[in-house]
C-alpha cells in the first residue's frame, strides 16, 4: 500500500485480494466463500468499479445463517439474497444447467453480484444476462460501468452470450478509498493472534510473521 491523493491509497491486486479475503474470515465466512468474495473483489477493480465497498455491503452483517430459497421448475428464487453467501452457488447452478433462471429478491449488494457472475463468466467462457425491471445488462469478461448497475430490489440472471473475445485487464494496482481500507483491514484485524511470547508457544509465528 502506498499513499495517494484526497483521501486515497495505492494498493497492489495482490494486496487488495489478500485483504478482502481476511476480512471475510474476519467477518465470519468460511475459506471457500472469502475466497469468492475476495475474487469478485478484485474482478470489479481491476474494470475500475468499487469492488472493496461491494464486498463491505456483504461483510457488514456478517455471514448469514440461512438461505430464502425456492424452486418452481427450472426456476430458482432467491429472496433477501446475502450474495456473499449464495451469490457463487447461484452462478454455479447456472453453469452446471441446474435451473435456467435465478430470481434474486432484495439483494444486499448488486455490485458484488455482478462481480462474483463476472468471475464465473470470465473462467467459464459464457456470459450472464442480469435482468431488471427496465433495463438489462451482459456480464462477461468485459468491462463495466458502474452506471449500468440500477439500484433494484428484483432482477433475475439468465445464461446468455459473450460480447466478443475474452477480456483480460492489465491494471497492478487500484485507488482506494482510504476509510474503507481502513474498514477491510479493521475486518481481517479478527483474525489475527496476539504477538505474545504465549501465542508463540501455542504455534503462532511459525512463518515469517506473527500471523502464520
Amino acid at each position: 500500500m502506498a499513499p495517494g491523493v484526497g483521501g486515497l491509497v495505492i494498493c497492489s491486486i495482490n494486496e487488495v485480494g489478500a485483504m478482502l479475503r481476511k476480512a471475510a474470515l474476519g467477518s465470519g465466512f468460511p475459506i471457500g466463500l472469502a475466497d469468492v468474495i475476495s475474487s469478485a473483489g478484485v474482478w470489479l477493480c481491476v474494470r475500475d468499479l468499487d469492488g472493496i465497498g461491494a464486498a463491505l455491503e456483504a461483510l457488514d452483517a456478517g455471514y448469514p445463517t440461512g438461505v430464502e430459497s425456492q424452486r418452481i421448475g427450472a426456476t430458482l428464487t432467491v429472496s433477501n439474497a446475502r450474495i456473499g453467501r449464495s451469490g457463487v452457488s447461484l452462478i454455479e447452478l447456472l453453469l452446471a444447467g441446474e435451473v435456467e433462471r435465478v430470481i434474486v429478491e432484495n439483494p444486499d449488494s448488486i455490485m458484488l453480484l455482478a462481480g462474483v457472475a463476472g468471475v464465473g463468466a470470465t473462467n467459464s467462457g459464457v456470459a450472464f444476462a442480469l435482468i431488471f425491471d427496465d433495463a438489462s445488462i451482459i456480464i462477461d469478461s468485459q468491462p463495466l460501468e458502474a452506471s449500468e448497475l440500477p439500484i433494484s430490489e428484483r432482477l433475475e440472471i439468465e445464461i446468455t452470450e459473450p460480447r466478443g473475445q475474452r477480456f483480460q485487464p492489465r491494471r497492478g494496482a487500484v485507488t482506494v478509498d482510504v476509510d474503507r481500507w481502513e474498514t477491510i483491514c479493521e475486518l481481517a484485524a479478527r483474525i489475527y493472534v496476539p504477538a505474545t511470547d504465549e501465542s508463540r508457544l501455542s504455534g503462532a509465528g511459525a512463518g515469517l510473521t506473527d500471523n502464520d
